[in-house]
């Protein structure tokens, strides 16, 4: 039956907006951008659609190795959750900060606020992840 295909693309419609809504989300502050070239336009659209790939590839990545793990990270009433938000999850990143101290020959990193969920999270997304957050 050709409709029920129909049907439920037309349902995951819903799903494509809230991504859209990544894109007009005030943290970004777009409406603060005034751009008269046509060509800066396109290449902030360019740039605004790589960032909302990215960013659903993420998400994507994220709640599939929850779920391949049977794990599961609070959300924001703090009740476990295998599909987390990645904009719940990009909040919890806000107040990382990471130090180099460079003193002669000698560099060192610290990487501070990091805490249980946002630990979990590194290590999800890989050694890639590990190295830019470890203290090493």
């Amino acid at each position: 039956m050709p409709y029920l295909s129909f049907l439920s693309e037309y349902k995951n419609q819903n799903q494509i907006e809230k991504s859209f809504a990544f894109i007009k989300n005030k943290s970004f502050q777009l409406a603060s951008v005034f751009l008269k070239k046509p060509s800066r336009i396109t290449a902030l659209m360019a740039v605004m659609s790589f960032s909302l790939m990215v960013y659903g590839f993420a998400e994507h990545h994220l709640r599939k190795v929850l779920q391949e793990k049977k794990e599961t990270l609070p959300n924001q009433l703090g009740k476990p959750t295998s599909k987390p938000s990645m904009s719940s999850v990009i909040r919890k990143f806000k107040n990382i900060q990471v130090v180099i101290f460079s003193q002669s020959e000698c560099t060192r990193k610290l990487v501070v606020n990091m805490d249980y969920f946002t630990e979990k999270v590194v290590r999800i997304f890989g050694p890639a992840a590990e190295r830019l957050y470890s203290s090493a």
